[in-house]
Formats: C-alpha cells, structure tokens, sequence
C-alpha cells in the first residue's frame, strides 16, 4: 500500500513519535508500505509520522557512490525501529534540504556529517551502523520528523527554489 505523505499543516507532523513496544507483523506491514511509498515518490527517507502513524519507524535510502554494488544491484533502504544517535562526528554538514512534507520548501541547515545509528531492524534485530555523510544527514532529517520537528526550525535560510541546493563540508 503506498501512503499518502502528511503535509506540513497535518498535526501528526508535530507528534513526537512513539516507540515500538514490539516488532511484530502489523509493524513489518507498516515498513513495507513505507518501502512502497518511498520508491514510489523517489525519496532518501521516509518517516512513519510523514504516513499519518506516529511510530518511531523510519527508512533511509543507501547511498551506492560510497560501495561497489555487484551487477546493479539495489540496495534496500535501511531501517530504523526505536532510532537513536549513539556518536556524532565533528565534521559538519552545511547544505540545502528538501521534504516531501514541505512541498517545495527548501533551507540550508548544519548537521553532523556522519553519524552511527543504534536501532532495531524488522525483524527485531538490534544493531548499530556508521552511516556515510549522505546517508547521515537523511537520517538525521527523518529522525527530526519522528521528534516532530520541521527542517526549517532550525534552518539559516528558507526558500522556494531548489536551484540554490549546495553542500559543503566544515570542521566544527
């Protein structure tokens, strides 16, 4: 099934999500559904707040300029039940982003460039992973909607043109 995607006005937007008590087979069907609805509009992730369900369920699409992938082969996203950030590096991220929550709102915000991210997968697996700098600032873009928080609360700059997305990288 692919949700349709809460815009910024949805209240359960705001909702700081709750945790997964237990990985079960109604919640495998909600990350599946979130897998669909990712492909389906293109997105580096997708939070379960974004599809109207206040879990602390998100997904990350993985970044393949950073491995060899055997015969083209595509990457599942990654998923994160219960996320949590357990280290942060001291490289920084300053670059534009974008949310299908926000339809055409864009804004520079400063992040960690890399991140590892403690967590449960859909089958109930605990574990922790270091993610590259894309990966990292998706996570922590999907894991902001999950505490209800918006990209542009904390934004330098907002605007309605992605032609001026940059990226740079600085120490802190």
């Amino acid at each position: 099934m692919i949700y349709q995607i809460k815009e910024w006005d949805d209240p359960i937007l705001r909702v700081v999500a709750e945790p997964v008590k237990t990985v079960d087979y109604s919640i495998r069907e909600i990350v599946y559904s979130m897998m669909e609805t990712m492909f389906a509009i293109g997105a580096a992730g997708l939070a379960a707040n974004q599809c109207g369900i206040a879990k602390r369920i998100m997904l990350v699409a993985r970044n393949t300029n950073y491995a060899y992938i055997p015969n083209n082969a595509i990457l599942p996203p990654i998923v994160a039940i219960n996320p949590i950030i357990t280290n942060r590096s001291n490289e920084l991220y300053r670059g534009g982003e974008g949310c299908y929550s926000l339809p055409g709102v864009y804004g520079v915000v400063t992040r960690p460039a890399e991140i590892t991210l403690h967590a449960q997968d859909y089958t109930d697996k605990s574990y922790s992973l270091d993610l590259n700098p894309w990966e990292s600032i998706a996570a922590q873009h999907e894991l902001d909607h999950l505490d209800g928080i918006f990209f542009t609360d904390y934004a330098e700059t907002v605007w309605e043109d992605s032609s001026a997305l940059t990226i740079t990288y600085k120490d802190k």
